[in-house]
């Protein structure tokens, strides 16, 4: 058996692109990933800011005798020990550490609608150099929507969705 010799090396004149051609090809897919990227994240933070927006402004078609229970449910599953403040439809809950060391406590507000409700989490976290931030926990409400409604979030989710891609559309 005779063993054939190796092809010789391609030369750099022998590729089919130059050096300048490949490093203008790899910018170009390079660029293109990095948009596509961009597209995505803004798609995505349009999407989370139309969902929000529709939190803020929700209004259970549930009555607030069983949309409470629910409020409550998930206070408990997220390892806060809830205590009621004085009859009606509010609850605060105990300081709880987080695991970066801040902490933080919820009051749960309901407000009869109609037929329905709204309800509110309101979180007041402290950071571990004692800075404290209060405001309204979304993500928490949206939670409770998806757990109560999850017709109406679908739809909501739906609208989102359509929302990101008419502001962010594919290129």
């Amino acid at each position: 058996m005779s063993r054939q010799a190796a092809p010789p090396p391609l030369q750099p004149s022998a590729l089919p692109w130059s050096s300048l051609q490949r490093l203008a090809f790899l910018v170009a897919i390079l660029t293109l990933l990095a948009g596509l990227a961009c597209t995505g994240m803004q798609r995505s933070g349009a999407r989370q800011s139309y969902i929000y927006e529709q939190v803020r402004e929700y209004v259970y078609e549930t009555p607030i005798d069983a949309v409470w229970p629910q409020a409550r449910a998930i206070l408990f599953e997220q390892g806060y020990q809830v205590r009621d403040s004085g009859g009606g439809m509010t609850v605060e809950t105990e300081w709880r550490v987080l695991s970066d060391g801040s902490r933080r406590r919820y009051l749960v507000t309901g407000f009869p609608r109609g037929n329905g409700c709204a309800i509110h989490f309101t979180s007041d976290t402290e950071n571990t150099q004692g800075r404290a931030d209060t405001g309204r926990d979304l993500g928490m409400e949206w939670g409770l929507i998806r757990r109560v409604e999850p017709q109406r979030a679908t739809r909501i989710e739906a609208e989102a969705n359509a929302y990101a891609y008419q502001l962010h559309p594919d290129t």
